[in-house]
């Protein structure tokens, strides 16, 4: 029996933590089968895949994704299925719920899997990140999920307390005047 779709989609979720993996590891199995298939009118073996994979330099990620996506669809696809299959399984992968998280940084690779382990936890087994930098997000992030934005950068907390902050600051100010620091 051959294997569908949702089966890839669930073999994808299960390596692989963001939009932007998702998209490029797609795009790199696409050319793979594509030259195996069409090119070399082979079937797509391991081998020709670290091939494939050294001369795309693949980061190690990556690489362990595809392999164990070619180990899993290698007898489900055919010369014949090859772009209907992978239509589907980009239909299915773009229905999948994203978080959105907006960072002052590009965070390490460690944190995008320590982050894409909890969301998958505690969010929703499902979901991919979708990582993007923004300087003004500085001392925290934002989130997006389910068309909702939620600030949590430094900047959000300091106008949320601004008040108190001011408070505080005067307050500070009026006992260094009483201490005369400021003669």
């Amino acid at each position: 029996m051959s294997e569908t779709p949702r089966d890839f989609t669930a073999i994808i979720i299960s390596t692989t933590y963001t939009v932007s993996d998702v998209h490029e590891r797609i795009a790199l199995m696409r050319r793979f089968l594509e030259e195996a298939f069409f090119a070399g009118g082979a079937t797509p073996t391991r081998e020709r895949l670290e091939e494939f994979l050294d001369v795309a330099d693949a980061e190690a990620e990556t690489r362990s994704a595809l392999r164990s996506w070619l180990d899993a669809w290698a007898g489900a696809l055919s010369r014949e299925s090859l772009y209907s299959t992978l239509r589907a399984v980009e239909s299915d992968v773009s229905a999948l719920p994203v978080l959105g998280i907006i960072t002052p940084v590009r965070l390490p690779d460690e944190e995008t899997v320590r982050l894409g382990a909890w969301v998958r936890e505690y969010v929703d087994a499902r979901a991919l990140i979708d990582f993007h930098t923004d300087p003004a997000a500085v001392g925290g992030c934002r989130l997006i999920w389910g068309g909702r934005e939620r600030e949590f950068s430094f900047g959000y907390f300091v106008e949320k307390h601004r008040d108190e902050i001011v408070e505080e600051i005067g307050a500070v100010f009026a006992k260094a005047q009483k201490a005369n620091v400021f003669k």
